[in-house]
């Protein structure tokens, strides 16, 4: 008959060493916390893909600006049309990831609470309240809407030389342009009808992504800390409670070591390691970085 037991051990260049031998209440407690620690880090992904993509999207206007200032004859014919191109697949990238956040966000809300919970009435509560106050939330929420139906969004992209004799530099204009928008599209809506028709006929396109990422942060941040906030900085106590170490750890060198002895009279062991996930207690303290700011 196999003989096992398991340890808490920590991986140090590739050595295992074995710390303790966890009661049976302890590894409960772990389980526990590991989930909760889980459940957090599946919804927090999706808003690291919506930052990821709102970053491409500077990113790639970064390095258009570095071409154009260090590559001769970078600006030709295509220039103008390849750039339009691949600015509207970063923007489309981030307004999907963005919609796609929120959509599985909510469904996450009603699944563990209930449709017709208080949390649910929340979530809906924040939301509409991001809708009903803030231009950019309201504009982006609705442009997607448009991109399904009328193609790529009108945006105008220029590029400027600076000519100053000490410090000669390029930058980039990007603006949505109201009047393609108004025209091309009848379903704005009597909230963001008024509110396009009130900007510039070119307005900027990146303080709407920057604000726009302002409004999702606030409404996971304010629902998080409204609801299971507390949840989740327990779990995260208790793991770093089990592996003795302080609040900022967050590196993966700990892990539950199994040894199974298989043969008594040889004495043979075969080995197993269930890894836990410490790195995700960075995210954690993202999250409360984030709570911070609202």
């Amino acid at each position: 008959m196999d003989t096992q037991v398991q340890s808490l051990a920590k991986v140090v260049n590739g050595t295992i060493h074995e710390i303790r031998i966890p009661t049976h209440e302890e590894l409960q407690l772990l389980e526990s916390a590991n989930a909760v620690i889980g459940e957090f880090n599946h919804n927090f992904k999706l808003m690291e893909y919506m930052l990821h993509n709102a970053k491409e999207i500077s990113l790639f206007l970064d390095d258009t600006l570095n071409r154009v200032a260090h590559v001769a004859g970078s600006i030709n014919g295509f220039f103008y049309d390849e750039t339009a191109k691949k600015i509207n697949i970063t923007l489309l990238n981030f307004l999907t990831s963005a919609r796609t956040f929120l959509d599985h966000f909510e469904t996450f809300v009603k699944r563990k609470y209930g449709k017709s919970s208080e949390e649910s009435e929340l979530f809906k509560s924040i939301v509409s309240h991001e809708f009903d106050n803030e231009f950019a939330y309201s504009f982006m929420y609705k442009l997607r809407n448009y991109v399904q139906h009328c193609g790529m969004p009108p945006i105008d992209f220029e590029i400027k030389t600076i000519t100053d004799e000490e410090n000669p530099s390029i930058e980039y204009v990007l603006n949505f342009n109201k009047n393609i928008l108004l025209r091309d599209y009848d379903s704005w809506g009597a909230i963001v009808k008024p509110r396009i028709e009130a900007q510039e006929d070119l307005f900027p396109v990146i303080p709407i992504v920057e604000s726009l990422l302002v409004s999702y942060k606030k409404i996971y941040s304010v629902f998080i800390k409204t609801t299971y906030f507390e949840e989740i900085k327990i779990a995260k106590d208790q793991i770093l409670e089990f592996i003795n170490e302080p609040p900022s750890y967050c590196k993966d060198e700990y892990c539950l070591f199994e040894k199974n002895l298989t043969d008594p009279d040889t004495g043979k062991f075969t080995f197993n390691c269930t890894w836990i996930p410490c790195s995700l207690l960075q995210k954690v303290q993202w999250l409360e970085q984030m709570i911070e700011e609202i």
